[in-house]
């Protein structure tokens, strides 16, 4: 009788592990890698005024001890190619990657995503654009990420 029990209560410790395996794997996956459009970085805060100058929409982060200016955020490759030749012209840029696991944000970002792949007007790219930076900057400072 104790070897039934014993037995009946490793297989619900299995099964019950199993489970808590799943969901761990299956929240850890709904994180959706987004793309930065990075065009500098700078030990001083002061000389940031010069470099953001040239950009119209941009927000500024510090990471690892440097100031980096970002000019775009999309998730899709077609719309980060556009907004390279918009706003850079050639210029030098670094594509960063982050993960975002906020549904509302990607859903967001989807919805910006598609105005901007299906216009050419710059002024309406422009106003998607600094939207987009607008709740990014919002969802790191609120989520402390990349301080």
């Amino acid at each position: 009788m104790n070897k039934k029990i014993i037995l009946i209560l490793i297989a619900l410790s299995l099964c019950f592990s199993f489970l808590m395996y799943k969901i761990y794997r299956k929240t850890e996956n709904k994180s959706t890698p987004i793309y930065l459009i990075q065009v500098g970085a700078y030990k001083d805060y002061n000389n940031l005024s010069e470099a953001t100058k040239n950009y119209e929409n941009y927000i500024v982060r510090k990471e690892e001890g440097l100031y980096k200016i970002f000019i775009g955020v999309t998730k899709d490759e077609e719309v980060l190619s556009k907004l390279l030749s918009i706003y850079l012209d050639g210029r030098d840029n670094y594509k960063k990657v982050l993960k975002i696991a906020n549904e509302e944000f990607v859903q967001n970002l989807t919805i910006y995503d598609n105005i901007i792949k299906h216009t050419d007007n710059k002024e309406n790219i422009n106003l998607v654009v600094k939207s987009s930076l607008k709740e990014l900057d919002k969802l790191l400072n609120e989520n402390n990420l990349q301080k």
